[in-house]
């Protein structure tokens, strides 16, 4: 998980890449992105379950299954 933040006239994006350990970003391990908060937590509940909360008010890209890998998200309360 990461947030960018790309100066005072934009807002935060808090995304999530998934990929396999040495490898680089690319487009097809995004599978999260989300808007208007740098407050994002993962928690992986087995090897193949990712468990996405996040405070962001806006959630533009989001995949729910990767690989055989089942991805969930909530909101913060």
């Amino acid at each position: 998980a990461f947030v960018r933040n790309c100066g005072a006239t934009t807002d935060f994006s808090a995304q999530v890449d998934l990929r396999k350990a040495g490898s680089t970003m690319g487009k097809e391990g995004n599978v999260y992105r989300g808007y208007s908060s740098p407050d994002i937590e993962l928690a992986w509940v087995s090897p193949t379950h990712l468990v996405i909360t996040s405070g962001c008010l806006e959630v533009k890209y989001y995949v729910s299954n990767l690989h055989g890998i089942m991805i969930e998200r909530f909101p913060r309360k």
